[in-house]
């Protein structure tokens, strides 16, 4: 990756921005790789015990994340341009669109259970993240 013309510490930092970007995309699709073989086969929300392989009791609640993945999905596969990656990830697309269209109420709102702070703050049935998220990952 040695380019002409640079200095040795301007090739040095062009390999580790490179390295560090080959990494990041690696680390995003085993991420997304993750999240879709735990898609629930039978309804519910995506499962939020794999995310720090422990236990906690404010875990149970829906806070949006059908939403959240679903945005950063999308945008991450169209910043990548890897039409084959997107087929292999559309399921878990799909899902997390029609898990949260289901959640959307009659003023066009995102509901939830808990915003992503999990209760620590009050928060009401339905938090303007979640509606943000989900219309953002529809465009």
């Amino acid at each position: 990756m040695l380019v002409l013309g640079l200095t040795t510490r301007q090739n040095i930092a062009a390999l580790f921005f490179h390295t560090w970007v080959t990494n990041w995309i690696a680390g995003c699709n085993e991420c997304l790789s993750i999240f879709q073989q735990n898609i629930p086969k039978t309804g519910g929300r995506l499962p939020a015990f794999f995310e720090l392989d422990v236990t906690f009791p404010f875990g149970e609640h829906d806070r949006g994340d059908a939403a959240m993945i679903a945005f950063g999905t999308t945008h991450f596969l169209l910043a990548s341009g890897n039409r084959a990656r997107a087929n292999e990830i559309w399921p878990l697309i799909d899902w997390c669109l029609k898990y949260t269209a289901n959640r959307v109420t009659a003023d066009g709102v995102v509901a939830s259970e808990s915003d992503e702070l999990e209760g620590r703050f009050p928060s009401g049935p339905a938090y303007l993240s979640n509606s943000s998220l989900y219309y953002g990952a529809l465009m």
